[in-house]
């Protein structure tokens, strides 16, 4: 469902899979201390960085863009 918003929102989202790859589950862990997905890594350009959870506020915030 994140992935169909993203497209119709026409926002390029780069996929990372935690169970592949276990720098991005640490990555995930190191930021959150939980490893449940989807979360959208929104980075701000400024060095700040926000986790966002839970495919419904993900879709909500790419409505926005």
């Amino acid at each position: 469902m994140v992935r169909q918003a993203a497209e119709r929102a026409g926002v390029e989202m780069e996929l990372r899979d935690i169970h592949t790859d276990q720098q991005h589950m640490k990555d995930l862990l190191d930021a959150r201390g939980r490893r449940t997905v989807p979360v959208l890594r929104i980075d701000k350009g400024d060095g700040d960085v926000q986790w966002m959870p839970e495919s419904r506020e993900i879709m909500a915030y790419l409505q926005t863009l």
